[in-house]
């Protein structure tokens, strides 16, 4: 399902207290869509990676403390709760604003340890956590990745949620981000399909046709790598991209054009593709910046 269509469906989702679980790919723009929904119901978003805790007494904060000594003088201790700084923040958050509905994000919930995975659940689940409980106007979003190495849900658990599985669209990426760069809005709009896309090898075909008569534009041929670790474009590289463009001048831009590395690449393309991945977005969004500022210099030169 795309971003676009998301928002009026999991409103009433919340209103029914059910508890949406969105699926799709890491960077595609989950966290973001999920903070934009509660900017549009006046509240706040309090974002939780699960895939960063490495036990489940990270999210519970349960130790044992001394609390005293027993009859026979040894040491007594208690169980102490001291649940995960985001969450008590967004508990807190609910108390004090009764009427708003404030988010807890879960998000890359299937991408840790099995425990921890189990222990994020309960709070959706059991509306607690710890010794604390979820208040009625705290409503919780869980988000996993559908691909990698993740920690699978059973049936049982599935049931409990409204699963969306999500993708993104140009239309709600590019009014989520009115800074986008230039550069980077004219390739999204001339190849709207490329906001997501793998690391692929790209290398010049022949550039004959079929009656030995020279092609007016260059073939690539395009082989896509799932096994190396490669950078991708995905909506949150496309803002990288961008933002690191909006810090370049136009100077410092056809500066790089001009270097070559030891790659037979120019220097702006390797700073692209770091960004971006070696993608056809990245290699349109070079050519973008080539065309435009070759233009801008004949015009100037024949003013």
């Amino acid at each position: 399902m795309k971003f676009e269509n998301l928002t009026r469906i999991v409103e009433k989702d919340i209103k029914n207290n059910c508890v949406p679980m969105l699926v799709g790919d890491p960077g595609i723009g989950k966290s973001s869509w999920v903070e934009s929904l509660a900017q549009k119901l006046n509240t706040k978003c309090f974002t939780l990676p699960v895939n960063q805790l490495a036990e489940k007494a990270d999210l519970t904060g349960c130790r044992l403390v001394p609390v005293g000594t027993n009859d026979k003088g040894e040491q007594d201790y208690a169980q102490v709760f001291y649940p995960h700084v985001v969450i008590r923040k967004a508990i807190d958050y609910a108390l004090e604003h009764a009427d708003e509905t404030p988010i807890l994000f879960l998000d890359e919930i299937n991408r840790t340890t099995p425990d921890v995975t189990s222990e994020a659940l309960s709070i959706p689940t059991l509306r607690s956590i710890g010794d604390r409980d979820i208040p009625d106007n705290l409503k919780v979003i869980i988000a996993g990745n559908d691909k990698g190495n993740v920690c699978s849900l059973d049936k049982a658990s599935v049931t409990r949620f409204v699963m969306y599985h999500v993708e993104p669209d140009v239309s709600t990426f590019m009014n989520a981000n009115p800074g986008l760069n230039k550069y980077v809005s004219a390739v999204l709009k001339k190849h709207p399909d490329s906001i997501v896309q793998d690391a692929v090898c790209i290398t010049a075909n022949d550039t004959e046709n079929k009656d030995g008569d020279e092609k007016d534009n260059a073939a690539y041929e395009i082989d896509y790598d799932d096994e190396n670790m490669e950078q991708m474009t995905v909506p949150r590289t496309i803002t990288s991209v961008s933002n690191w463009l909006n810090e370049c001048t136009d100077h410092e831009l056809i500066g790089m054009l001009n270097t070559m590395t030891g790659n037979d690449n120019s220097l702006l393309y390797e700073a692209v593709v770091a960004h971006s991945g070696e993608t056809p977005f990245s290699l349109a969004l070079v050519q973008e910046i080539f065309d435009t500022l070759c233009s801008q210099t004949q015009n100037a030169q024949q003013s």
